[in-house]
């Protein structure tokens, strides 16, 4: 408990805006999570979206499992571990969104808003691994 503790207050500052970010980013890691469960319930299960079902399953529920992982982490080198997997996996969730939007023309409409999340989930992981990388390197 000490080393996660001092691991988020020593790399991401004092206050409790860190842990509240936290917080806020699993709760939506887990919202996110199943919306495209949701989502994947509705699709007709063809052979081609059995396959694209169980590979997104998979990413999407790997951002937030990593994300805890990485909160836990036992070092800065660690944290970035995760938090690159993180974003490789939310890329790939994107991926596999992507690719229901243009077989399952009927649920366009309402995949936009999970593609705008699946956006801004890319861009948070993004500027976490960034910006852990130059703290690690001092740049």
């Amino acid at each position: 408990m000490f080393i996660v503790f001092w691991f988020c207050v020593s790399f991401y500052g004092v206050g409790s805006a860190r842990f509240k970010f936290q917080e806020d980013l699993e709760l939506r890691l887990i919202k996110y999570k199943a919306r495209v469960e949701r989502l994947f319930r509705e699709l007709p299960k063809t052979r081609q979206n059995i396959n694209v079902i169980s590979q997104g399953s998979r990413s999407v529920s790997s951002i937030g499992a990593n994300y805890r992982e990485a909160c836990a982490s036992e070092s800065a080198r660690d944290f970035l571990h995760k938090a690159t997997i993180c974003l490789k996996e939310a890329k790939e969730s994107k991926y596999w969104l992507l690719v229901i939007y243009e077989e399952n023309l009927r649920l366009r409409l309402r995949m936009e808003g999970l593609l705008s999340e699946s956006e801004e989930i890319i861009k948070i992981f993004g500027k976490i691994v960034s910006t852990t990388r130059k703290r690690l390197t001092g740049n």
